[in-house]
């Protein structure tokens, strides 16, 4: 059994102040039942089907700590940072018909700030990606512009050699 040391709020479901629990060890977790509670899902189904999944199931103990009405109890808690990944794999159709709606907007504020998350670094990459073409684009013409100029200087080069040889050649040339 874990000793707790503050309760953090962490919001609302459904209208019931749902707490945090930090413990001494400086980890917080969060009690399931009150969540399931406010919900109108089955606190049992919920924790079965948590305890059954790979990530969720590590993070799942029971702690003694406070309960709504102020008594002191062993519940079953999952970690802070597991617990809006929890809530977001409840089933809509699991929850009471009230909670429905609630649940959903929340599922769908989820999914919009993965969106957000993931679309961020993918959008980054894309404008770098373009930025990369474009300065690729500029190497490669400034190369092709690079090249012309150094031929035009060689036939420069070449021309003024002729004109400078031509000048100081003393024998007049009747045929050229």
């Amino acid at each position: 059994m874990e000793k707790q040391e503050n309760r953090l709020s962490i919001g609302k479901v459904n209208g019931v102040e749902i707490f945090a629990v930090e413990l001494v060890d400086g980890s917080t977790i969060v009690p399931i039942r009150p969540i399931c509670d406010a919900l109108g899902v089955n606190v049992g189904a919920q924790l079965d089907k948590a305890k059954a999944h790979p990530l969720y199931s590590p993070t799942i103990r029971l702690s003694r700590t406070v309960g709504a009405d102020g008594k002191d109890r062993e519940m079953v808690c999952i970690e802070l940072e597991y617990v809006f990944g929890w809530i977001l794999s409840i089933h809509p159709d699991n929850v009471s018909k009230d909670a429905r709606e609630i649940l959903m907007h929340y599922q769908r504020e989820c999914h919009h700030a993965l969106f957000i998350h993931f679309m961020n670094k993918t959008r980054r990459q894309i404008e770098s990606n373009r930025a990369e073409k474009t300065i690729l684009g500029i190497i490669d013409r400034l190369t092709e512009e690079e090249k012309n100029i150094k031929t035009q200087l060689k036939e420069a080069k070449e021309n003024l050699s002729k004109i400078r040889t031509d000048r100081l050649d003393d024998q007049p040339s009747l045929f050229d």
